[in-house]
């Protein structure tokens, strides 16, 4: 062997060492699939031997629902150059399958032959399949909070009221929903927490701190409830300005609620209490709107359990799972 061929099978030899010490997959394939050389981290992650994964063996190391995939892709013509996908790949130390991206490369020397890799992807992966759904969630969320807007024009313009009085009731309702809106994109997977929800209505509506009483345990609210119960909450100070006590120049206003936690949700009451409001002799809100929401668009939207009493004020219980 003269030194030609010596610098050749060193580098060879220099080339395999490196690629079975690296924490990627590589392997050599013909054109229908079958793999006729693999790298030693095929064995260490998958736990198949040399045996098992030669020929159309590899093919049991992936995911069911990806096997099919990966299969058409590694029998890509080698006209078709490069050709890449995401599969998962079974972890025997870990049990589980984790996200790679394989890639197929024809060879320059022969055309019935492919090198392939394949690196890890799973963080990234699992990262954007939380965002894809976290965005799917918001888009049907803001769809629903669209419908509840509808919801709202309809109803007043279905009453009579002052052309003023509604738009400014509909401009704070819009708000109200706005801000809840923008607290759940900061990260909808937390939820929104309930004491800020309430402290910012009443922030809103202009109410002072010495006439409200807020009080309960640490509790976050999905962005479907929340937006309810911060509503109902809007509706709740809105009637209580113009009939009940907050439209009086005394009285204090309390707010709280209690938390059982069930196995698989959070059963909530919240308590509105109220003292010596002046209520309207037909034992009816100021605004047709907020009660039929209170009462019946709690319970068709969150499925909540509603008691609104208007003696001496307004006083309400909603109780509500918040899944």
């Amino acid at each position: 062997m003269n030194d030609e061929s010596r610098l050749v099978a060193v580098s060879k030899d220099a080339l395999y060492e490196l690629v079975n010490i690296l924490p990627q997959l590589y392997w050599r394939s013909t054109d229908d699939a079958q793999q006729f050389w693999h790298n030693d981290y095929w064995h260490r992650l998958t736990g198949f031997s040399e045996n098992a994964l030669t020929g159309h063996g590899w093919i049991q190391t992936l995911h069911p629902d990806d096997r099919p995939y990966a299969d058409s892709l590694s029998r890509s013509p080698s006209t078709a150059g490069q050709v890449e996908g995401d599969c998962r790949v079974f972890d025997s130390a870990r049990e589980e399958y984790r996200w790679f991206r394989l890639v197929w490369v024809p060879s320059s020397q022969d055309t019935t032959q492919k090198f392939g890799v394949g690196y890890d992807i799973h963080e990234w992966k699992s990262v954007s399949v939380k965002q894809e759904a976290r965005s799917g969630e918001l888009v049907h969320r803001l769809r629903n909070t669209f419908g509840l807007m509808r919801d709202m024009t309809r109803k007043l313009s279905e009453n009579h009221f002052a052309a003023g009085t509604a738009l400014g009731d509909l401009d704070g309702r819009i708000g109200c929903l706005s801000r809840i809106f923008s607290a759940a994109m900061q990260d909808p997977e937390l939820g929104i927490d309930l004491f800020q929800i309430i402290g910012d209505e009443f922030l809103a509506c202009g109410v002072e701190n010495e006439r409200i009483a807020v009080e309960g345990p640490p509790v976050r609210l999905r962005l479907k409830y929340a937006e309810n119960i911060g509503l109902a909450v809007h509706e709740l100070i809105l009637q209580s300005l113009k009939s009940g006590l907050l439209s009086a120049s005394s009285g204090n206003v309390e707010i709280n609620w209690i938390l059982n936690q069930d196995k698989d949700s959070q059963k909530i009451m919240i308590f509105w209490k109220e003292q010596e409001g002046n209520i309207p002799r037909d034992d009816k809100l100021a605004d047709p709107f907020s009660e039929d929401f209170i009462v019946n668009g709690l319970k068709f939207n969150i499925d909540a359990n509603v008691s609104l009493i208007l003696e001496k004020g307004v006083n309400c219980v909603i109780s509500f799972h918040n899944r």
